[in-house]
């Protein structure tokens, strides 16, 4: 039931996601690390997707964080940045609706 978005949005916002990522262990110069990070993250990508599906993803934040990362890659990280705080809220902003992703879609995880 997707009400703000249509799955063919939903799937390219998710692929041009998934792109970004793997740039970035590109630029990084560790292309074979996204290779194993993936094998490892199906329950991520499968609350990331029922996330979206549900219309609860806010992709004006997702698109503003990967603008922010991109810009540190390019001109460096200022000094009042923590970067490891950046990256962990941008990877676990789905967090505030796990719960009731979880709850919806109860047939699509094992807890």
């Amino acid at each position: 039931e997707a009400s703000h978005n249509t799955l063919e949005q939903i799937d390219t916002f998710i692929r041009a996601d998934d792109e970004f990522h793997r740039q970035i262990y590109i630029f990084c110069g560790c292309p074979h690390m996204w290779d194993a990070t993936r094998g490892l993250v199906s329950h991520y990508d499968r609350t990331r997707y029922l996330d979206a599906l549900s219309g609860t993803t806010c992709y004006e934040t997702v698109l503003k964080q990967h603008r922010e990362l991109c810009d540190y890659m390019y001109m460096g990280l200022p000094n009042d940045i923590n970067a490891e705080k950046k990256i962990n809220e941008h990877l676990t902003s789905f967090r505030d609706n796990i719960m009731s992703t979880i709850e919806k879609y109860n047939t699509y995880f094992a807890l």
